[in-house]
């Protein structure tokens, strides 16, 4: 499974958990065997968040279970263009409509010298 997939399979699980339709146990069981040889973002993220559940109550397990599915992770970074007087962010267009979503992009540029 590519990476993309199981990110797509994680999400998925996570919000039949959210939602009750499935239990977590039987999430933690599947999500240990199925990442075990696996690292993305999303899954070093419920990892910390199956860390650190019995730390939160239901209804705080389920929000973050939930901000999990919400957010995409889209790369490492942006295509960034250097010209002599500074440098050109391009950034890809992303358009999630159904259903509505909110969008945060985080750029971080670095520059030698600076």
């Amino acid at each position: 499974m590519t990476d993309t997939n199981i990110d797509s399979e994680v999400r998925r699980r996570l919000l039949d958990v959210a939602e009750d339709l499935s239990g977590l146990d039987d999430f933690v069981d599947w999500f240990v065997g199925a990442t075990w040889d696996v690292q993305t973002e999303l899954i070093a993220d419920v990892n910390l968040l199956l860390a650190e559940r019995k730390l939160l109550d239901q209804a705080d397990l389920r929000e973050a279970m939930l901000a999990l599915v919400r957010t995409v992770h889209i790369g490492d970074n942006a295509g960034i263009h250097y010209s002599s007087s500074g440098a050109v962010v391009a950034l890809t267009r992303l358009d999630l409509t159904d259903p509505p979503v909110t969008v945060t992009q985080h750029v971080h540029l670095a520059f030698a010298g600076s």
